[in-house]
């Protein structure tokens, strides 16, 4: 017996993204605002973000004070983050 014989294989299915991310269109769509938030303060956040390193790259005094800046402000920025996510999620 061949492996293309096999009952036990099942043959080739077409993959369709929209039945799969469908209904995260569907929630993101009943919600527009609340997204909108999201992503307006998640772009702020990461344009700020980007020059503060940049300046501390380029006038930092300590390569270790950096790293814990950067842990810092990273760990609770993401937390941060990721909270606004849930609660607009939760919409």
């Amino acid at each position: 017996m061949r492996l293309w014989e096999n009952s036990l294989v099942e043959p080739f299915q077409t993959y369709d993204p929209l039945s799969t991310f469908g209904p995260v269109f569907t929630y993101l769509s009943q919600y527009p605002i609340g997204w909108l938030v999201f992503v307006v303060v998640g772009t702020l956040w990461a344009l700020y973000s980007l020059v503060l390193l940049y300046h501390w790259f380029r006038y930092g005094v300590s390569p270790l004070a950096i790293l814990v800046a950067m842990i810092l402000y990273f760990g609770v920025s993401l937390s941060l983050l990721g909270t606004l996510l849930t609660a607009t999620q939760a919409l």
